[in-house]
């Protein structure tokens, strides 16, 4: 088939009809369509070429960025629906995009990176030639995460993320929770990765006088995403990747809150010793928790401080007492 302009418009349509509606994906089958497919691949590759040289000009609609975007969306449905194919392939150069590392067709080679194993390909994953660099991609990995946490968690989770997802356009528990189950992958299966991993992540020299979630550092933010409620599949990506680290175990020869992550020592004084004023702030912190678990939709919860106020049981502190 020539590749006209009216060709390509049909060729759409045929691949629009396959994605969305299964039942084509017979027929195209029936009628021998992917032998023909693949030669007529074969047959454009000059244009490929020319495409994933260097002399391309990167703001045309067709470029090095986008043809890879589509090559690595179309290695990730082979090998996830043919499990098959000898994973194999040479790499390709592209910088990180920015300000989001995790855009395409780096998120796109993300995806496709999950289907291979890592055992049988330890010496592409961890190049034991390189040495010094031999965990280096997995250091990539690592930095990616690290700059998608920093940008997608400040504070509460589930009170910037509606704003930070505004920002960049983008749904932050759709583009991190991918990276975070490679990087458990590669973590699980490898000791030296394990320890890197940890190493980056959960640092030893953590300060536990205080909740391990409060404070500005990854591993704080990380920790906070454990108790988020708008953001499911990263929470639980999270807390996988930091379980598997931890190597499945919790202990501490020193006691520790499981709650807190502080040493039993460290921690602040229980509901019955603090002042009226640590009270209050302590109910509005559960009343706004109440409100976004409502906004959710999940299940339909009763905020007990809405009814504790509503009852007269929550007493406001006295003008007199605020001022002591």
């Amino acid at each position: 088939m020539t590749d006209t302009p009216v060709a390509q418009e049909a060729l759409t349509c045929i691949a629009n009809a396959l994605l969305l509606k299964e039942s084509t994906r017979d027929i195209f089958e029936k009628y021998n369509c992917v032998p023909k497919v693949c030669q007529g691949l074969k047959t454009i590759n000059n244009i490929v070429k020319e495409i994933s040289s260097s002399t391309i000009v990167e703001s045309s609609p067709i470029n090095r960025v986008t043809l890879l975007s589509e090559q690595l969306k179309f290695l990730f449905n082979l090998m996830h629906y043919d499990p098959k194919i000898v994973r194999e392939g040479k790499g390709k150069k592209i910088p990180s995009p920015s300000p989001l590392p995790l855009s395409p067709p780096h998120s796109h080679a993300i995806h496709a990176l999950l289907n291979f194993p890592v055992a049988p390909y330890k010496s592409i994953w961890f190049p034991p030639e390189q040495q010094t660099q031999q965990y280096a991609l997995l250091d990539k990995f690592l930095e990616t995460l690290k700059t998608m946490i920093f940008i997608a968690i400040k504070g509460d989770p589930d009170a910037d993320i509606e704003n930070g997802q505004k920002e960049y356009g983008v749904n932050f528990d759709e583009v991190i929770p991918p990276l975070a189950v490679l990087i458990r992958k590669l973590a699980e299966e490898d000791e030296l990765a394990r320890t890197i991993t940890r190493n980056r992540l959960l640092p030893d020299n953590v300060d536990r006088s205080k909740p391990l979630e409060k404070g500005d550092s990854l591993s704080a933010r990380l920790i906070r995403l454990m108790t988020s409620v708008m953001l499911p599949n990263l929470k639980d990506g999270i807390s996988e990747l930091l379980y598997v680290i931890c190597d499945q175990d919790g202990h501490s020869e020193k006691p520790i809150n499981p709650i807190t992550g502080q040493y039993l020592d460290d921690e602040a004084p229980s509901l019955s010793d603090m002042t009226d004023e640590e009270k209050e702030r302590e109910a509005e912190r559960l009343f706004v928790l109440f409100e976004r678990l409502k906004k959710t939709g999940v299940m339909n919860v009763v905020n007990p401080v809405e009814e504790a106020a509503k009852s007269g049981k929550l007493d406001e502190v006295p003008d007199n007492e605020e001022s002591d």
